[in-house]
């Protein structure tokens, strides 16, 4: 029976506040620990490979979730990039996301994400009514999207 190819959700658990609604396994203020983090990830990923037993197993999509995956510089992506295509089979057409604030990111980050193969960014800007994004503690403002 073949196998069906892998959709990898990968959480990114830095934030650098705390938005009122969010119930996601979430940590602020420590974006000190994000090197350690991408360097335990790619050892998780390394390891879940070799966990599944069937070789290289083909991946459709890929998807940074959080959090705020948009925290992570490019170089960083770069290396979890690098580990899961060590590991695992990319298809060329995989869907690649990342979920970013929309104060985080701007056009040369875009840019080198895109390069590294990101081709689909999520952006969480929740609500257009400033009311709203002070009652969810979000950092942007309407100047931001």
């Amino acid at each position: 029976m073949p196998v069906e190819p892998l959709s990898l959700y990968l959480h990114i658990p830095f934030c650098t506040t705390k938005c009122t609604y969010c119930a996601f396994n979430t940590y602020t203020n420590l974006e000190r620990l994000i090197p350690a983090f991408v360097d335990a990830l790619s050892t998780e990923i390394a390891l879940a490979s070799r966990a599944s037993g069937a070789g290289r197993r083909v991946v459709r999509s890929i998807f940074f979730g959080g959090g705020t995956p948009s925290l992570l510089s490019a170089a960083q992506f770069e290396t979890i990039l690098r580990t899961i295509t060590d590991h695992f089979v990319v298809l060329p057409e995989a869907e690649i996301t990342l979920e970013a604030n929309p104060n985080d990111i701007d056009l040369a980050y875009c840019r080198d994400l895109r390069s590294l193969g990101l081709n689909r960014i999520s952006l969480g800007m929740q609500s257009v009514n400033a009311n709203e994004l002070r009652l969810f503690a979000r950092r942007h403002d309407n100047d931001a999207v």
